[in-house]
């Protein structure tokens, strides 16, 4: 399958997942599926299909995986969140590693020590 080929049916079946997810409060996803003729075994198979190139797409703007072999560190620098009003900074450290997040919301540090606290 050539290229233009897998971009068109991404492109459809990112569409399809968008209307799906955005289906109206109260309404399954079978139930929409079903409205919208589209069987659910095609549906978990685009599903499945555009997470895994989302995934594929992602690993491959990191930074080479040798270099964090090789000097055990690695820095990934992610686009911030535009709607972001507050810039709080979360470090977390642990003998193995650091986590910094620059412009993190309140209710980002929230979750972040929630989820660590019950983790600890």
């Amino acid at each position: 399958m050539d290229q233009i080929t897998t971009d068109v049916r991404m492109a459809e079946w990112t569409s399809v997942i968008q209307q799906c997810q955005n289906r109206p409060d109260g309404q399954t996803a079978k139930q929409w599926l079903e409205e919208n003729g589209v069987s659910s075994k095609k549906y978990y198979y685009w599903l499945r299909k555009v997470r895994k190139q989302f995934y594929n797409d992602t690993v491959e703007s990191l930074p080479d995986r040798r270099s964090v072999a090789t000097t055990g560190l690695a820095y990934v620098e992610l686009p911030a969140d535009e709607h972001v009003s507050n810039a709080a900074t979360i470090t977390l450290r642990t003998r193995k590693a650091t986590l910094e997040i620059a412009g993190a919301s309140d209710e980002l540090a929230v979750r972040l020590v929630e989820a660590v606290s019950h983790a600890i």
